[in-house]
């Protein structure tokens, strides 16, 4: 691939195969032996086009980017929110993902009748629901609880001061002064005590999501054709192990990719999230945005591919460590598939626009700014009703 004027060029076997201009692409994956050169590049950069390396086999290599944009402002605001209060929305998302990967189990229960796995591991995600609607920001409970302790050990010190209004003896002042300290530390002591009862943070809501996604890929199996050849014995990645979670992991790692070219697009930081942890190289915050997207567009796809006899079990190869991955022409068909799924029209459900799907990443990394300026009292993941 090579620039040519203000157009990208792809040649294979020395002839032109296509040409584009560059402000119709917003990314580039290269799978393969593929040669960029040098000032494709930097045109790349200028035009925030993000180039991204994947093997020959789809195992994610690294990425390209441009400059940075945006203004900093928008991502102090999100570094703050990240580090003191990342709770609200971190639970908003997750609540989107069960209710997505409830809805995709209830889908097939519509299409093909009712199924006791479905059914039991559909009560599992609505419990799993529920508990995350108990999930408060743990700001807003520091606030009632402090609230409520301060009023209390106030009353007690306001006590203890028209008490020593009255007294001349030294003795029975500093009964008076330890009587209002040990007021206040059993108020404390029992304000601690309510906030252990009530553990809400990240690792409640993580482990509640952990909960949900073993529920949910634990009767994943039941969405598959009998017919198809294909077995699924649970989710795995770093390798995928099979042909279904290699497919699963492909989609994801794409549509993470877009996510993050939209965060940046929108002016902020993608490494920085709000549910996953930092980590050097991750871009924390496209995997939070992905996981609204996993049920309703990755899995789905993977699902319909699968059982339309699309892809089949011979699409693909095993590599000498184990990693399942898609032969090139499976992959070819699998990215005509996914352009062609960004290419329909939905509407929004908190916009109540028509949009493609193609602009999801861009619109729900829009709502996050938002919400991040202010502009929106909570952050409205995608949730298709």
């Amino acid at each position: 691939m090579h620039k040519e004027r203000e157009t990208l060029v792809v040649e294979q076997d020395r002839k032109k195969v296509a040409q584009l201009p560059i402000h119709s692409i917003g990314h580039i994956f290269c799978f393969g032996n593929v040669l960029v050169s040098p000032f494709l590049m930097g045109f790349c950069g200028e035009n925030n086009v993000n180039l991204a390396f994947f093997t020959e086999n789809g195992r994610y290599l690294g990425r390209l980017q441009g400059r940075q944009s945006g203004n900093v402002l928008l991502r102090r605001a999100q570094y703050k929110v990240s580090e003191q209060n990342p709770v609200p929305i971190a639970r908003n998302i997750i609540a989107a993902k069960i209710q997505a990967s409830k809805r995709v189990l209830q889908r097939q229960i519509r299409n093909h009748g009712e199924n006791a796995d479905l059914q039991s591991a559909i009560t599992a995600l609505n419990y799993s629901l529920r508990q995350l609607e108990i999930v408060h920001n743990l700001d807003l409970i520091r606030g009632i609880e402090g609230d409520a302790a301060s009023r209390y050990a106030i009353t007690a010190l306001n006590y203890s001061l028209r008490q020593l209004e009255i007294v001349h003896n030294l003795d029975l002042i500093r009964g008076i002064e330890g009587d209002a300290a040990s007021r206040y530390a059993i108020t404390a002591l029992n304000y601690s005590l309510r906030q252990l009862e009530i553990v809400h943070n990240l690792d409640l809501i993580r482990g509640i999501e952990g909960d949900a996604a073993s529920r949910y890929f634990g009767v994943f199996s039941h969405l598959i054709k009998a017919n198809s050849g294909f077995h699924f014995d649970g989710h795995n990645r770093r390798p995928p192990r099979d042909g279904v979670n290699a497919l699963l992991s492909l989609l994801y790692s794409i549509v993470g990719k877009d996510i993050s070219g939209a965060l940046q697009g929108v002016g902020l930081d993608p490494q920085i999230g709000f549910l996953h942890a930092d980590r050097p190289g991750r871009d924390s915050l496209a995997q939070d945005i992905l996981e609204e997207f996993r049920a309703w567009w990755a899995d789905r796809m993977v699902l319909s591919l699968i059982n339309r006899g699309q892809i089949k079990p011979g699409d693909f190869v095993t590599e000498a460590g184990g990693a399942v991955m898609l032969k090139p022409e499976a992959r070819k068909l699998l990215f005509q598939t996914l352009q062609a799924k960004k290419q329909e029209k939905i509407t929004h459900p908190f916009l109540g626009e028509e949009v493609e799907i193609g602009l999801l990443p861009y619109i729900q990394a829009m709502l996050l700014a938002r919400h991040l300026r202010g502009d929106l009292a909570e952050y409205p993941p995608f949730l298709m009703r």
